[in-house]
């Protein structure tokens, strides 16, 4: 579904994290982001979803968390956002950790400070 479709329509914040990646995404395709509702609980989120109140947009992450008897569509263009791996320097890090950090300084060009 084209982003800019969802121009108007009563939109429910999800306030943990991703606010200004959406907003500046409503920007991008010239869209009015019309905030109905702001919420900090995924729960509470999906329930308002539920009872008709608005729509909203998660994170792919969090799609398996989609109750059921909701729908998930992916929105194009897609909307993305950057995560990172922050850590204590010069501290030993568990292998998973160590995998992780690795496969991050290998595919993806970072910012900041990085080792």
């Amino acid at each position: 579904m084209p982003l800019h479709q969802l121009s108007g329509e009563p939109f429910i914040l999800s306030k943990f994290g991703c606010e200004p990646v959406l907003r500046a995404a409503f920007r991008e395709v010239n869209a009015t982001m019309n905030v109905t509702y702001e919420v900090r609980d995924l729960a509470t989120l999906f329930a308002m979803i539920r009872e008709g109140l608005g729509v909203s947009m998660v994170p792919e992450l969090l799609l398996t968390q989609v109750p059921s008897d909701l729908m998930a569509i992916r929105v194009t263009p897609a909307v993305q956002r950057e995560i990172g791996l922050a850590h204590p320097t010069g501290t030993l890090l568990s292998r998973p950790v160590q995998t992780l950090r690795e496969t991050i300084l290998k595919g993806v060009p970072t910012t900041g400070n990085t080792a």
